[in-house]
Formats: C-alpha cells, sequence, structure tokens
C-alpha cells in the first residue's frame, strides 16, 4: 500500500511469470522455440469510500493511423483517481485551409481507467488523403449516466441520455505536408498514383530536356562564333598573303625595268 493516504481508486494488476530455467549449451542447429508463460491479476486498491469527481483533458491532436488506415488522434487523459464511466463522445474535424473537408467520430458507452489516456481516433474513411493545412477539433464528451443528470445527449438511437458530466474542447492544430505524404504512403486503402501519371514527374523532366536543348544551343553558338572567328583569320591572313605576292611581284618588274 502506498505510504501516504489518497482517496479514490488506484487500478493496477501483479504478473506472475515462470522463473527462467538456468541456460544450457546446445549445439543443435535449426529453429529453437522456447515457451514463455505469464499471469496477470488485477488488483484496485481503495482506502476509503470517499468518491472523486472525475476529470478529463485534451492533450494533443495529431495525425497518425490505426491498421495503416489515416486517422486523426485526439489524446484523452483521466488526471483523477477514479474511473470515468459510460463515456459518450462526439468529435469532430473542420479543416481551416480547406473548409470542405470534415470528419465525424462519435462513440458510446467508453470507459477510462484512473490516471490513465488514450487516443480516441478520428477516421478520414478509407480511401482519402490526408490534406497538408490547418485543421479545427472539436469534441463534447458526456460521463456517468443519471437520469437526474443535467446534460442531455441524444444517443445513435435518437433516444436521450443524461448525463453528470460534460467536457467540451476545441483545439487547432497543423498537418505538414512531409507527415500527410509520409501517412498516405503507408495507408492500405489509398489508390497510389502510378509515376506516369505524376505531373511533377513529368514537368521535371521536361526541364532537364529544356536545360539539355539550352545547354546544347549555348555550346553550338560558342562552337560557330569560334568557327567564324577562325574563318576570318584565315581571310585576313590570306588577304595579307595576297598583299604580299602582289608587292614582291611589282617589286620584280622594277628591277627588270631598271635593268
Amino acid at each position: 500500500m502506498p505510504k501516504e493516504n489518497f482517496n479514490g481508486v488506484i487500478a493496477g494488476g501483479i504478473t506472475f511469470k515462470e522463473k527462467d530455467s538456468e541456460k544450457t549449451n546446445s549445439n543443435s542447429k535449426g529453429l529453437s522455440i522456447q515457451n514463455k508463460y505469464a499471469y496477470v491479476v488485477a488488483l484496485l486498491m481503495q482506502q476509503n469510500k470517499n468518491t472523486v469527481a472525475p476529470d478529463l483533458k485534451l492533450n494533443s491532436v495529431e495525425p497518425s493511423q490505426v491498421n495503416y488506415r489515416n486517422v486523426i488522434n485526439a489524446n484523452l487523459q483521466n488526471p483523477m483517481a477514479g474511473y470515468l464511466n459510460q463515456m459518450y463522445v462526439q468529435a469532430e474535424v473542420k479543416g481551416l485551409s480547406n473548409s470542405k473537408l470534415s470528419y465525424k467520430a462519435n462513440k458510446e458507452m467508453l470507459q477510462m481507467a484512473p490516471n490513465s489516456n488514450f487516443d480516441y481516433p478520428v477516421s478520414i474513411g478509407d480511401g482519402n488523403k490526408l490534406e497538408a493545412g490547418k485543421y479545427r477539433l472539436s469534441m463534447t464528451v458526456y460521463g456517468q449516466k443519471n437520469n437526474d443528470g443535467k446534460f442531455t445527449y441524444v444517443d445513435s438511437k435518437g433516444k436521450e441520455q443524461k448525463f453528470d458530466y460534460q467536457w467540451k474542447f476545441t483545439k487547432d492544430f497543423t498537418i505538414l505536408g512531409k507527415t500527410a505524404s509520409k501517412l498516405n504512403s503507408k495507408d492500405v486503402t489509398v489508390k497510389k498514383t502510378p509515376w506516369y501519371e505524376n505531373w511533377l514527374i513529368w514537368l521535371g523532366l521536361l526541364l532537364i530536356l529544356l536545360a539539355l536543348f539550352f545547354l546544347f544551343f549555348i555550346l553550338w553558338k560558342r562552337r560557330k562564333k569560334e568557327e567564324e572567328e577562325q574563318d576570318l583569320e584565315k581571310e585576313k591572313l590570306k588577304a595579307q598573303l595576297e598583299e604580299m605576292r602582289e608587292q614582291i611581284s611589282k617589286e620584280d618588274n622594277s628591277d627588270e625595268t631598271d635593268v
């Protein structure tokens, strides 16, 4: 038992398992299977009959997966030393960046152990991709049925239910592009786009072709300019040689005349 007195309930368990036998060296080859057995006994500790009023907190909201399917998890925490029984949950996630996005998840007859937390999943539907952007979670949780309760909830059968407790939560969160892409690639219900249908790949190929064409054009232009300069130098050299030849010819004719 705890050294200090406490109100409420401490829930836990005692695990019994077989003591490990001494290890023996084995020279046998192949697959070896070693069975281990364990047994858990549930344990509830209570020092008095003082009741503890339940409480509920919303810790975090983030995208995740359940059974390789995209969901948005809302982590709920019961921080009190008492069970939170007969929970009815209404949750809706709306897109702030894209107002057309809306996901709902209603659950009935849930229970939370003392000092525990769990992820409440809001499914976005099979085959739907997570979109990057800003979102808002709105959640209402009812607890502890009581015909004289002051909070009313209409269940899935259209029947009014009365509860002693109610909690309302609102939380904004953001889904990053890289997170959405990673989860979408792992979702077994999301249709994967073939590479040849991906416009980004085609755009990349087009940019590469344009870059190669531009590089080829620059090299061709440079070579053509060099060839033109070489031809011009040849023409100049040819003209100079022709001029020298004419000058030599004139000098020869002048010498013959003097003789």
